[in-house]
């Protein structure tokens, strides 16, 4: 069995009901829509993980501080 031929459960950003999507659908790069309520999940999806990888790069900056602070490390 390949991993494309798996399938995840999928939250709809609109209704929060749970569906299941093929990993190779969401590789593919295809746009999901819910059977429930015909959303998609382009944009919401796009938008949360823009602000994740913001707050990654927040909080990895707040770390490389203590570190500089705690340890006196120089670049």
């Amino acid at each position: 069995m390949d991993i494309e031929d798996m399938t995840i459960k999928f939250p709809c950003p609109e209704c929060q009901q749970e569906f299941r999507v093929s990993i190779h659908q969401l590789l593919d790069g295809g746009v999901i829509m819910c059977p429930e309520c015909q959303a998609t999940n382009v944009e919401t999806e796009l938008v949360s993980i823009a602000r994740g990888l913001e707050e990654l790069g927040r909080s990895l900056e707040n770390l490389k501080k203590c570190l500089d602070y705690r340890f006196r490390l120089q670049y």
